[in-house]
């Protein structure tokens, strides 16, 4: 079970276990600047109360990706700038999410 709330696990998928190493650290992003990063995202998941699209979610599809790179062999065939970009897309990718479809925001503005 993968968890925001305990910062070593929250960095895990995305600095191999240690703020140290890994693929930030490779990109030369700072454990600090990572965790402020985090840290806002995490709030941003929490701006509407979305039972589903929450930081839980993000937490989970980050671990989920990192399992696929890991698991099946795609380290081998993308740079570590690339994986990168894969994680922090995954942690992003229902940031700010209302809850609602596209068609109500369309039909409401």
């Amino acid at each position: 079970y993968y968890c925001w709330h305990t910062s070593g696990e929250r960095l895990a998928p995305i600095t191999t276990g240690s703020p140290q190493v890994g693929h930030a650290s490779q990109s030369q992003i700072s454990a600090h600047c990572l965790s402020t990063f985090l840290t806002q995202v995490e709030r941003g998941y929490s701006n509407h109360g979305n039972p589903y699209h929450n930081a839980t979610h993000g937490a989970d599809v980050v671990q989920t990706v990192h399992y696929l790179v890991r698991s099946t062999g795609l380290e081998a065939w993308l740079s570590s700038l690339e994986i990168l970009a894969m994680l922090l897309a995954a942690t992003v990718h229902d940031l700010d999410h209302t809850g609602t479809t596209n068609a109500f925001h369309v039909q409401s503005y």
